[in-house]
């Protein structure tokens, strides 16, 4: 994760993901939150478009996929 002004690799971060759906939302968000000012919410609908085509896409799964320890 880096900051939107920042350039490179980043560096580890902690996030919070939680829903949100305040009494005049029509919707619930999927909201992602770094602590730190960066953040990013989409409808929950949207979230799943988007675990859906990473799913679907054998090279981002399998980037996305934890790796194992070997012994």
């Amino acid at each position: 994760m880096r900051h939107e002004t920042s350039h490179g690799t980043g560096v580890l971060a902690g996030v919070e993901v939680g829903l949100v759906r305040s009494k005049d939302d029509a919707e619930t968000w999927v909201v992602v939150e770094t602590g730190v000012g960066a953040s990013v919410s989409v409808p929950v609908h949207a979230a799943r478009a988007l675990i859906a085509g990473v799913q679907s896409d054998d090279l981002v799964a399998e980037a996305l996929t934890p790796e194992r320890d070997i012994d």
